[in-house]
């Protein structure tokens, strides 16, 4: 044991490390998805080491160590046990955590760096792992990603003296020499220290410590251990093409030099595709001044989106308290209905709302009297048809629908359907927003706002924001069973729902609708 490298992991461990605010906003994103898959979860937490640690440290928490490999192996499979909400709370407590870093150009160019080689060298071990024929190339994977986890775990303890010695040095015998004169030890040693506090196996471990050793030394050494050594030196910064490697390579697995670099081809590949999805830039030597503010300025804005999500997170977490309060209180839906106002004129200045609820015997949507709302409102009810209301299609099409489609306020009311019409007179504004509940694939109804053209268009540049209120009402809505629906109908209405879905994707999958969308784009270039 490396009595050194506690000591600072005592300082900085896992759940303190930080991640680049491009991909934090993705995993956000992906969490606030009530269509979200594990198998896109596990694509967005396999591209960062942070994350992917803070996962990797949750799921060996709550498994045995007959259980260790089956991270390694199945990562969607880790994720469903760990369940949904453990994920978003990693999401949240990460994204909460970076937004209070310090944020310097210097150190969002550290992050790139350390994420760009890590996901690379993850790559590369893992096609090597393959082309070697060792049994669990997703294990070459993970410790890929993870072995340069000791480098986040000193700049997080230390940010000022790491970023000032160590951030633009490549990694060689004197920058490890130097960590061990700084520090009393290395990021080796702090990452395998790590790895084995939270689960890993022991050759997961080693192949972290030995993965700057000479060829020589590790001849005889585990594969796993070979391999990541190899793909570390191959996608080091300083590589360039030394035959030193490709000597090494042959020596260590028996891989010739055009099979290595087909691997690093398709690998650099993946991470340029990666990097552009995610409107990740890295400076370069050639890079003018010019060209390097605007990237600065570009992850500046990132930074600032983050701050608006965690803006978000802390409104709608005294949402969901207030929420939570009412519905546990047994008032049912007038204390709810109450809420749902208070907070919709709180958050977004809106004074009109109407909720409809979703009832699977007659499979129409009903609305719901609050107060202040004339007692006609009690006998709207809507039958869950295509076309028949924005109401509808928003439950049906799981997406926000509203009335403002052109300049003409006439025309938008011309086009609209009675019914929704109606809407709009009962909130006496300019038009409505309709935003549909649902929870876990089942059909809980749509809140509908009544706004004018500039609300509308403020209120739009809020959207995620809106729908994750949405969401909260859904949830609270469904936990205290305020449908009015006993919870033996949950899977009538799921089925129900469901094929409604399908109908509407019917519809707008005929060709004829496809060749009149694009005429419409078109139309507008």
């Amino acid at each position: 044991m490396n009595k050194q490298a506690v000591k600072i992991l005592q300082k900085a461990n896992v759940d303190k490390l930080p991640s680049l605010p491009h991909i934090l906003l993705q995993l956000l994103d992906a969490c606030h998805d009530e269509n979200l898959s594990f198998n896109e979860l596990a694509t967005i937490l396999k591209q960062d080491p942070s994350l992917y640690a803070r996962v990797y440290s949750a799921y060996h928490r709550n498994h045995s160590i007959d259980e260790q490999t089956a991270f390694e192996d199945s990562i969607e499979n880790a994720l469903q046990q760990l369940g949904i909400n453990t994920i978003k709370s990693i999401a949240v407590t990460a994204t909460v955590q970076q937004f209070f870093a310090h944020t310097s150009p210097e150190y969002i160019d550290f992050l790139k760096q350390h994420w760009s080689h890590s996901l690379y060298c993850a790559m590369v071990a893992k096609s090597i792992a393959k082309l070697y024929n060792y049994k669990q190339p997703n294990e070459a994977y993970t410790t890929g990603l993870l072995h340069n986890i000791g480098q986040l775990v000193l700049e997080t303890a230390y940010p000022d003296k790491y970023n000032n010695t160590f951030a633009q040095l490549s990694e060689d015998k004197i920058y490890h020499s130097l960590e061990h004169d700084v520090f009393g030890t290395t990021h080796q040693q702090i990452g395998a220290q790590l790895l084995k506090e939270h689960g890993a196996n022991s050759f997961i471990c080693d192949a972290v410590l030995y993965h700057h050793e000479k060829t020589d030394l590790i001849l005889d050494a585990h594969p796993l251990v070979k391999i990541i050594n190899l793909a570390n030196r191959l996608t080091s910064r300083n590589f360039e093409e030394d035959q030193q490697v490709f000597d090494a390579a042959e020596q260590l697995l028996g891989l010739n030099k055009t099979q290595l670099l087909q691997i690093l081809e398709k690998s650099q590949e993946r991470i340029s595709d990666i990097s552009f999805k995610l409107e990740i830039s890295m400076i370069v030597d050639s890079m003018d001044s010019k060209t390097i503010k605007q990237q600065n300025a570009s992850d500046e804005l990132k930074q600032t989106q983050l701050a608006e999500q965690v803006k978000n997170i802390a409104l709608l977490d005294g949402i969901h308290q207030h929420l939570s309060r009412s519905g546990g209180q047994g008032e049912g839906r007038d204390a709810l209905l109450n809420i749902i106002s208070q907070n919709i004129g709180i958050l977004f200045g809106v004074s009109q709302n109407i909720l409809f609820l979703y009832d699977a015997a007659s499979d129409r949507i009903n609305a719901i009297l609050a107060d202040n709302q004339p007692p006609q409102l009690a006998d709207i009810s809507i039958p869950l048809t295509s076309g028949r209301s924005l109401v509808t299609d928003a439950l049906l099409k799981q997406d926000v629908t509203h009335s403002f489609h052109t300049e003409s306020f006439e025309h938008n009311l011309n086009k609209l359907s009675i019914v929704d019409q109606q809407l709009i007179n009962i909130t006496q504004l300019q038009g409505i927003i309709c935003l549909p509940m649902i929870v876990n694939k089942i059909a809980i109804g749509t809140l509908i706002l009544g706004v004018d053209q500039t609300q509308y268009e403020n209120l739009w540049q809020q959207l995620p924001l809106l729908t994750r209120f949405a969401n909260e009402v859904a949830h609270t809505i469904s936990v205290n069973n305020l449908t009015g629906e006993p919870s033996v109908n949950d899977k009538q209405q799921t089925s129900q729902l469901e094929q409604k879905i399908h109908e509407v994707l019917h519809e707008v999958r005929n060709p004829l609708s496809i060749m009149n969308n694009y005429l419409g784009i078109l139309s507008y270039k």
